[in-house]
């Protein structure tokens, strides 16, 4: 059987558990900003300490605050909770790195960002040929058959970049804009339509040009 003490450290560890969650939940909904996990736990920490001592005082006890290094602790069962809040916020402004703490994450992070950054300068080298070959031929530089068969090699290298961003599923292809967007709430633009839209149109011309071709076959 358990003791009495025990029976009270159960309690008051479920009711600051408990008041933790209801306050990160009301903070999600607010979308109230921490910019460090030690902010963070302050500002649980103060509305726990109101409470606990409210209750204490229409007890007649003495009450021991907590202290915000509880809910900081990296073996607790706090931690991951604040842990997870502040991911999320940094998910949803687009900037995940800053918020992880482990070190393997983070390289993993930094490893996949520098991936992607490589994919996106590929991608805009390629459309940035393509536009500036439809130039060329536009103002007769090149013969037409010479310029045909260097832009459809440049797009279909394009097009397989843009594919390759999408597949990272951090990126999404805003139909209605035409921009490619974090996938976040925040839907932050990663290249905006302006700088995509050469390739993009020519995109759709052959997406376009396969439907009819399968229409006639």
């Amino acid at each position: 059987m358990l003791s009495n003490y025990a029976v009270w450290q159960y309690r008051r560890a479920k009711s600051r558990m408990d008041m933790t969650l209801d306050i990160l939940k009301s903070m999600r909904a607010r979308k109230s900003p921490a910019s460090k996990i030690t902010e963070l736990a302050e500002i649980i920490c103060q509305t726990i300490r109101a409470v606990e001592q409210s209750q204490a005082l229409a007890a007649g006890k003495k009450y021991r605050p907590i202290n915000s290094s509880t809910l900081l602790r990296p073996d607790g069962k706090y931690r991951p909770l604040l842990d997870a809040y502040l991911i999320e916020l940094r998910m949803h402004a687009g900037d995940l790195e800053s918020a992880v703490v482990d070190p393997i994450a983070r390289r993993m992070i930094v490893s996949k960002n520098i991936s992607i950054a490589d994919l996106t300068c590929k991608l805009d080298r390629a459309h940035k040929k393509i536009e500036l070959q439809n130039k060329r031929f536009e103002n007769k530089m090149w013969p037409a058959a010479a310029v045909n068969f260097d832009v459809d090699g440049m797009a279909r290298a394009a097009n397989v970049l843009f594919d390759m961003l999408i597949s990272t599923e951090l990126f999404k292809f805003d139909e209605q804009t035409g921009d490619v967007v974090f996938v976040t709430r925040a839907r932050k633009v990663a290249i905006s339509r302006q700088d995509i839209a050469t390739f993009t149109n020519w995109r759709k011309a052959r997406l376009a040009n396969l439907s009819s071709e399968d229409l006639v076959s």
